[in-house]
């Protein structure tokens, strides 16, 4: 773009001020380096306001200004760099080397141009003439009379926060949570007793008022992962051999995370399988039941007053 004609900015008053607009176009038409173009171009504008006394020729010397507005925007001066490059691509702002009468260099000048309407569609490709920068109904036809959000919006000053959430618009409600599924009995009679378990054994970790949710959260996970392993030959005994087993005992409290994989890509559900085969082999694995947790909770208080 060229800058020949473009007429650079005055100020009247000690403060600096920004054009708001070319930060809301920052933040919409460049959203991957919106923080690091906010906060150079920011900069950019502090140091006008600063540097506007010194000047040669008309010009605003300053020394350094790629370190010096990495000083002001606290961003790295390679990334400061390539920001004000950028700028100056746009059109929004130029800058060069000032010589003095013996061709050296005293400085760099910097000069800030107003902002045209051209210079927004540049910076913010998709944006539209008729966009509302502070409200914006996509593509929705909606008569006045049923537009919710018109309503809260209208509604809101003299409303409890309640009334506001009742009102809210199913248009901008999730979409992406998972449906229900229907529990099975086994799945859960087999996960209520396995977390009770876990809360005698260990009532600080995990507490009586978060057993209820803990229940219905693994009960929609296995019914799940039923589709990847039978609940019956597969699930059921691994799991159940984790609540003896010294190690994984203390690292299932919600069946929600079997799927999460460790550095080597296998899965808390693998590792249990493969510690659970490992124990067939070596001895027969008899069923587990809370009897014999409860004596092997026993004997665990009984060695520990020993000792």
């Amino acid at each position: 773009m060229e800058n020949k004609n473009r007429k650079p900015r005055e100020r009247n008053v000690a403060h600096f001020w920004v054009d708001k607009r070319i930060i809301r176009a920052f933040r919409k038409g460049q959203k991957k380096n919106y923080k690091n173009y906010r906060n150079v171009y920011l900069a950019l504008c502090e140091i006008d306001s600063d540097f506007s006394q010194r000047k040669h020729k008309g010009k605003v010397a300053i020394h350094s200004l790629t370190k010096t507005a990495a000083t002001y925007s606290g961003v790295n001066s390679n990334i400061v760099s390539k920001c004000i490059q950028q700028f100056r691509d746009w059109g929004i702002i130029d800058y060069g080397r000032i010589y003095n009468n013996q061709h050296q260099t005293i400085g760099s000048y910097l000069i800030l141009f107003e902002i045209i309407e051209e210079d927004l569609r540049v910076i913010n490709p998709q944006k539209d003439k008729k966009e509302d920068d502070f409200y914006i109904i996509d593509s929705y036809n909606i008569e006045p009379d049923n537009d919710l959000r018109n309503n809260n919006i209208i509604d809101n000053k003299n409303s409890s926060k309640e009334e506001i959430k009742e009102k809210k618009d199913p248009l901008f409600e999730k979409e992406n949570k998972k449906p229900l599924l229907r529990v099975t009995q086994p799945i859960k009679e087999f996960t209520t007793w396995f977390m009770n378990e876990q809360n005698k054994r260990q009532p600080i970790i995990l507490k009586k008022k978060d057993i209820p949710k803990r229940i219905d959260d693994s009960c929609q996970f296995l019914m799940r992962f039923k589709k990847e392993y039978d609940f019956e030959t597969v699930i059921k005994p691994a799991l159940t051999f984790a609540l003896t087993d010294n190690f994984w005992r203390d690292n299932i409290y919600s069946f929600c995370g079997l799927k999460k994989k460790n550095d080597s890509g296998d899965t808390k559900f693998e590792n249990i399988l493969k510690h659970w085969e490992r124990e067939k082999a070596g001895k027969s694995h008899k069923p587990y039941s809370p009897a014999t947790q409860e004596d092997r909770l026993k004997n665990e208080k009984n060695i520990a007053w020993h000792i």
